[in-house]
């Protein structure tokens, strides 16, 4: 007579006897970093008017390219320091503010620059 699983006495592990979790330990938080050396930069760029024969978009595209020169030469924990405070921009926010003058369009690729920091840092580091 064979055997079949029904008839064989199972015993499922339970999840206590699998894994129990470890006692909770207090979350290791790095201090956000202080951006107020980033205002007047920015405020500079952002309020530049455009230069003698310079056409609006031209004077624009110039601004987002020195906007991102300047992002470029932030930390990465700054990056993204500046990333969720102008992603999150508060009413009483000036730096967001000024950030909120720019297109639409040029905030979303400022805004993917500056999220984009990491991978930048780790592939400047291949390059050396």
């Amino acid at each position: 007579m064979s055997t079949t699983i029904y008839q064989r006495n199972v015993q499922l592990a339970t999840p206590s006897s699998v894994w129990s979790p470890s006692a909770p330990t207090a979350a290791h938080t790095v201090p956000e970093p202080r951006l107020d050396h980033l205002s007047a930069p920015i405020r500079d760029i952002v309020l530049r008017p455009p230069t003698a024969g310079e056409t609006v978009m031209v004077a624009h595209a110039r601004k987002e390219g020195d906007l991102r020169d300047l992002f470029a030469r932030l930390t990465v924990l700054e990056a993204r320091a500046l990333h969720r405070r102008l992603e999150r921009a508060g009413a009483d926010d000036r730096l967001a503010g000024l950030f909120q003058r720019l297109a639409p369009d040029r905030r979303r690729r400022l805004l993917a620059f500056l999220a984009d920091a990491r991978r930048r840092e780790a592939t400047r580091g291949l390059r050396r």
